[in-house]
């Protein structure tokens, strides 16, 4: 509703008014950036305020504040569908809309569902790895291996909105 895209938004608002004092390095999320992955009024209030991260303008950075979004079983379509789309997450968060920003790392395979970026801060160097919500498998992990491989001496922080259990189904509320 209204009061929580006002909320969000004043959330964003609060993080670049406070960034310098806060010393706010970077603002990670843990997916389900929207609650109906295929409802476009949704993305446009994610947008609203993410975005706002991004203003050369209020956040006095070059690229702006420095953010990843990652993706959670709402912001599949449909959501939590391990073979979904995240088609609407990847238009307006995806490769195209991070590359050339000085914290993006990178992305695994064509999308980006898996992603790492790069900061720092007090002194110490981190690399931040988002895994996409249900789809982890060998091929992912032996890319997040190699971008650590590539990166070894910055502090690992893992974005995921499900870390996993010994249940195949990650849509399951129990495990046996």
């Amino acid at each position: 509703g209204t009061a929580t895209k006002e909320m969000w938004f004043a959330q964003t608002d609060w993080i670049i008014t406070n960034r310098v004092q806060q010393n706010i390095a970077y603002v990670a999320t843990l997916g389900d950036c929207v609650q109906n992955g295929n409802d476009a009024s949704e993305w446009k209030n994610a947008t609203n305020a993410y975005y706002r991260l991004e203003k050369q303008s209020t956040t006095l950075l070059l690229d702006g504040g420095p953010y990843g979004v990652t993706v959670g079983n709402h912001d599949q379509e449909p959501n939590g569908d391990l073979d979904g789309s995240t088609s609407s997450y990847n238009q307006y968060f995806g490769i195209s809309h991070f590359a050339g920003k000085s914290y993006y790392g990178g992305n695994y395979d064509a999308n980006n569902d898996n992603w790492y970026a790069l900061f720092s801060a007090g002194g110490m160097d981190f690399i931040v790895i988002s895994f996409e919500y249900g789809r982890y498998g060998s091929f992912v992990l032996d890319w997040a291996n190699d971008v650590l491989a590539a990166n070894p001496h910055r502090r690992l922080i893992v974005l995921t909105h499900h870390a996993g259990d010994d249940n195949s189904d990650v849509n399951a509320t129990t495990t046996s």
